[in-house]
């Protein structure tokens, strides 16, 4: 596999070309992302790049995985540590969310203008890709609304739209 060739680079020389590349594609999107200013950015030859990964989409496809597990990586403590209590619960991850956001919006700039293009074909592998660890997510704060009780007035419906506006949308 192409990644492999990848996966030897230096931490610092694979940093440079991730880095380039999800500002190419933060700015451009797939579709209009050049290879050429993503090779001048990350300071290699375009056939470099090539040796890594065997095309755009295998480049945007990796990048999109390496985003997601540093988003993953950031939820990892605060998920195995929940509270009981559902808004609480609800809150430490929005507040999760507000943090990283803050300190790499990019990551979600590039997960929003998928968000917006849910039937483009490369896109669309991601986002599908992804819908399994947010599932995941929702499960634990399911499991949680079964310990509690919710106040009166306030339906499961009403709480699931909550958590989904929370964890896929903000």
């Amino acid at each position: 596999m192409a990644f492999a060739h990848f996966q030897r680079l230096s931490d610092e020389k694979q940093r440079d070309i991730l880095n380039a590349s999800l500002e190419e594609f933060v700015q451009y999107g797939y579709d209009m992302a050049s290879t050429n200013r993503i090779v001048e950015r990350a300071g290699i030859a375009k056939g470099t790049l090539f040796k890594y990964f065997s095309n755009k989409e295998t480049l945007f496809l990796y990048l999109c995985e390496q985003c997601a597990e540093e988003i993953a990586h950031s939820y990892e403590e605060e998920l195995d540590d929940l509270p009981n209590d559902f808004i609480q619960a609800i809150k430490r991850i929005a507040f999760c969310e507000i943090t990283l956001s803050t300190e790499r919006p990019e990551l979600f700039y590039l997960f929003q203008h998928m968000a917006k293009h849910p039937g483009h074909p490369v896109y669309r592998q991601v986002i599908d890709r992804d819908r399994e660890k947010t599932s995941m997510v929702i499960q634990r704060l399911i499991q949680l609304l079964g310990k509690n009780r919710l106040k009166e007035g306030v339906s499961h419906e009403r709480i699931l739209l909550l958590m989904t506006w929370v964890i896929e949308g903000l």
